[in-house]
């Protein structure tokens, strides 16, 4: 696996139909990549890199919001029961696609609060995937790995880099890698934007933590 990676077929994982759905060959890649044992994708929506990583006799376990599980205040490690060799998210990208009540329905009104996608702003939604992250690492094994894989997102003439932000806010010593993923069949490869004169956004990011062998 290199710092750069393009997976224009996302392989048979998951569901096609389930907006933002990534490729099943990111998961596939980093886990020959890692060895890991155990996993936990604690934003698992229609299930992909779990089916890759049971596919691969890796004991791969998924958490989603759709499912009752809320990453932000609902603790990672108490929900398995144990710390992972890697625990994975792959949240909205702001604003930029609404889950709860669109891409999955029947929605409650607390997983309507809930939902990264309709936070009330860029800074909550910071606030929340630090959250995100921090639970991610306290259920992560000393030595071993977590990450998330988000894009960046342009609004209005205003860009917002996610994962900068994320990584700025997590343990400098624990940066492991920033892996650079171009974006496929995209709602917005159809569209004609006349009036930008600054490149289009065509990729993602992963940023990938090693949890300190220390337990604080």
């Amino acid at each position: 696996m290199n710092s750069i990676i393009s997976y224009p077929d996302r392989g048979p994982w998951g569901d096609a139909k389930w907006r933002g759905n990534m490729s099943g060959h990111v998961m596939r890649d980093l886990f020959l990549q890692l060895k890991p044992q155990t996993f936990v994708d604690c934003m698992v929506g229609s299930g992909t890199s779990v089916q890759v990583a049971n596919e691969m006799g890796i004991l791969g376990v998924g958490l989603d919001l759709h499912q009752g599980f809320n990453a932000v205040n609902d603790s990672i490690l108490n929900a398995v029961g144990y710390q992972s060799d890697l625990v994975f998210s792959h949240p909205p990208y702001g604003s930029m696609i609404r889950y709860a009540g669109h891409v999955w329905s029947g929605a409650t009104e607390a997983q309507m609060a809930a939902d990264l996608s309709q936070c009330s702003s860029d800074a909550e939604f910071h606030e929340k995937m630090q959250a995100v992250l921090l639970n991610q690492r306290d259920a992560t094994k000393p030595g071993m790995f977590y990450g998330t894989l988000i894009g960046d997102y342009r609004q209005n003439g205003r860009y917002v880099s996610y994962q900068a932000e994320m990584i700025a806010r997590m343990p400098s010593d624990e940066l492991a890698a920033v892996i650079i993923k171009a974006q496929h069949n995209c709602t917005s490869d159809s569209r004609s934007y006349a009036n930008l004169k600054l490149p289009r956004i065509v990729h993602e990011m992963r940023f990938c933590g090693k949890r300190s062998r220390s337990q604080c």
